[in-house]
């Protein structure tokens, strides 16, 4: 009750990962809920980049340490959510 929450995902934590605040994306789920418990309200928002764009990775200086096409970064996360299904 009273909380506010946000799960961020994968690309997310890959665009932070050299920040010194970087944002992990979290494993959730959802839970059917009970006629017992108060009413819960849920707002998706889903943003999908251009498959030929480009995810750079900066620290804190604005120095870039890393970057992937979108396209094989939505490779990598479909492989490692495969894996993790096994």
């Amino acid at each position: 009750p009273s909380h506010f929450i946000i799960n961020f995902g994968e690309a997310l934590n890959f665009i932070t990962a050299h920040s010194n605040r970087a944002v992990s994306a979290v494993t959730h789920r959802v839970v059917s809920q009970q006629s017992t418990d108060p009413v819960r309200h849920s707002i998706v928002y889903f943003a999908n980049p251009n498959l030929d764009g480009m995810l750079w990775q900066f620290d804190v200086r604005g120095e870039v340490k890393g970057s992937s096409s979108v396209e094989d970064l939505f490779a990598l996360l479909e492989k490692n959510l495969v894996q993790s299904r096994k």
